[in-house]
């Protein structure tokens, strides 16, 4: 579908050491360091 609606963290990247990164990604591994939940487990 063109021009819909999206998920930003899916779709919306931070340039973190010269590799671009998924806010998802970040979203997962701060989550992880809080231990908010273990790795992997979400979704």
């Amino acid at each position: 579908m063109k021009n819909a609606p999206c998920n930003g963290w899916e779709h919306w990247y931070l340039l973190v050491r010269g590799r671009l990164v998924s806010l998802d990604e970040l979203r997962e591994k701060y989550r992880v360091k809080m231990g908010l939940y273990e790795e992997g487990t979400e979704k």
